[in-house]
């Protein structure tokens, strides 16, 4: 459980993130990688490659990932 919710509802933020970024919505694609790090801040060590791939995908839209 993240923030409330499970792992695989959080983990849908993720996803949404990556379609959104795949049609150039990069807006939407933003909203959901940030909603995805912040749920995902306290998750296990072993977890983090997740949080990364988020922060990578803000970084690629010129984003800060902080």
């Amino acid at each position: 459980v993240l923030d409330g919710r499970p792992a695989r509802v959080v983990r849908a933020h993720l996803l949404r993130g990556r379609s959104y970024e795949a049609l150039n919505d990069s807006r939407n694609a933003v909203t959901q990688y940030r909603k995805f790090l912040n749920a995902w801040r306290d998750a296990e060590p072993s977890l983090q490659h997740f949080a990364e791939e988020a922060r990578q995908g803000l970084e690629r839209l010129g984003e800060q990932p902080g």
